[in-house]
């Protein structure tokens, strides 16, 4: 019954938000905007702006109350807090619930979500980290949006995620540990925020295809030579921070 209802209230959440569109697109058409043949041009323009802003409110209040069925999940509880320990649904697109049974998802655990063939995983604002080997083979996942609230990646946590082409976090994120995005062969584009404080060894190793790496200074890498394989050397567009820790980076190619 708790299912059926869940349903239900997304079926009105949907619908609701569809009549408001409409709704919003009729009020301005009354406005003779898209069709009158005389008129203030400003006043056309205003209305242009408001539909489009109204519109991207909308679509945005859609999207962020989009969740995957919380019995898709493997879960446990530890401390009042949710930790995502597997999943058992089918979906190719996956977003993971911010809470179950009112309790806050702040963790993606162990092997959670290890070589399951999806494309893509939103990760809820309420997770702040991400356990080791959580997405690790995942060989199909070709964009992830991470929580803004993301602190640390753990070991291994996307090793093997042959399909990412670019990775961006919000200014929380701490600490990557050691090989936590080797060899992701196809990913071209890293942005690290200016909160990082440690990358792990070997973390963007064989990372074959990277042209955009840019490390935040201050930041404390592992080992004294991390490398790093570059793309094609013609198009490379590379920032660098901690240069001032010299040999702690190193780029090179085949050429």
């Amino acid at each position: 019954k708790n299912h059926l209802y869940e349903d239900q209230l997304k079926s009105y959440h949907t619908s609701f938000l569809f009549h408001i569109k409409n709704l919003i697109f009729y009020k301005i058409c009354q406005q003779k905007l898209f069709f009158a043949k005389e008129g203030n041009i400003m006043k056309k323009i205003f209305y242009l702006l408001l539909f489009f802003c109204c519109l991207l409110f909308v679509t945005a209040c859609g999207e962020s109350s989009k969740e995957s069925p919380v019995e898709d999940f493997l879960y446990e509880m530890n401390n009042g807090e949710v930790i995502i320990t597997g999943y058992k649904g089918t979906d190719l697109e996956i977003y993971i619930p911010s809470k179950i049974n009112d309790r806050p998802v702040t963790a993606i655990g162990k092997s959670a979500f290890i070589e399951y063939d999806m494309t893509h995983v939103t990760i809820p604002d309420s997770v702040i980290r991400i356990e080791s080997d959580a997405f690790c083979r995942c060989e199909c996942l070709t964009s992830i949006v991470f929580s803004r609230n993301l602190e640390a990646i753990s070991e291994s946590a996307f090793y093997g995620c042959s399909s990412l082409t670019e990775i961006s976090f919000e200014n929380s994120l701490q600490i990557i540990e050691k090989l936590a995005f080797n060899k992701c062969t196809s990913l071209e584009k890293v942005s690290l925020p200016d909160s990082l404080q440690f990358i792990g060894r070997d973390s963007f190793e064989s990372c074959d295809n990277l042209i955009y790496l840019r490390i935040p200074d201050n930041t404390e890498l592992e080992m004294s030579v991390t490398k790093i394989k570059l793309g094609d050397a013609a198009h490379n567009e590379v920032f660098v921070s901690p240069i001032g820790g010299s040999s702690a980076i190193t780029f090179y190619n085949d050429s």
